[in-house]
């Protein structure tokens, strides 16, 4: 789903006007949000699903990712020199792309990017790093279709980019719209963000890739 397709769908569920000139092509085109009736919930709406989607990435519901990076020689590695998002690392492991065999490598977190990779010798290797991702906190300023009726042309976020499937999308449109709802109607909003939230539950959860077999040995006895 598109993020301004969840945004609609998100301020349509919060205020059930029913009017019918609040359609998906006029939102998209920024025609809502001077009006009294949709600005505040417009305004609002990025709020709810942004912490949405970080809830679903803290209970482990978003799929993680794995690139490839290359070290530079030596145990110490920083993802700050990279454009990786990282939230968290889970597991880095050297990967044979021709048999998918890996071995996991030990390593200890030195910051929040930077690594000390353990048992690597001091030459240049490829690694894989299976991570959750940290993403990143959306707006309206995030799609843009000023330009569509004259030539086709967008900018929007696709959040399938970001492992978030359209049943997790579902669940998001209950959970903001219920909390967006709340200075209408307090007791309905509550009921339908609880509801969100055991919908959230219900989602599998996510594990690593590459569990533990072997590992890069660091120190072995009579070293």
């Amino acid at each position: 789903m598109l993020l301004s397709r969840l945004a609609y769908e998100v301020v349509k569920s919060a205020l059930k006007l029913g009017n019918q000139e609040f359609i998906y092509d006029a939102f998209r085109h920024n025609d809502f949000d001077s009006d009294i009736d949709y600005s505040n919930e417009i305004d609002n709406c990025y709020l709810e699903i942004n912490q949405a989607i970080h809830r679903l990435s803290d209970l482990r519901k978003i799929p993680y990712k794995v690139e490839k990076f290359t070290t530079n020689g030596g145990s110490i590695f920083d993802f700050a020199t990279t454009d990786l998002k990282i939230k968290k690392i889970i597991a880095i492991v050297k990967l044979n792309e021709k048999t998918g065999d890996y071995v996991n490598i030990a390593f200890r977190t030195m910051s929040s990017t930077k690594v000390n990779l353990l048992g690597l010798g001091e030459q240049p290797q490829s690694l894989y790093v299976e991570y959750v991702e940290d993403i990143p906190n959306f707006s309206n300023d995030d799609f843009d279709y000023s330009n569509f009726a004259a030539n086709g042309q967008f900018r929007d976020v696709d959040l399938k980019d970001y492992g978030i499937n359209e049943t997790m999308c579902s669940k998001i449109i209950l959970y903001a719209a219920g909390r967006l709802f709340y200075h209408i109607d307090p007791q309905m909003a509550a009921k339908e963000e609880n509801l969100g939230e055991q919908y959230f539950d219900d989602l599998p959860n996510h594990g690593t890739s590459f569990n533990q077999k072997n590992i890069v040995p660091t120190f072995r006895i009579g070293d």
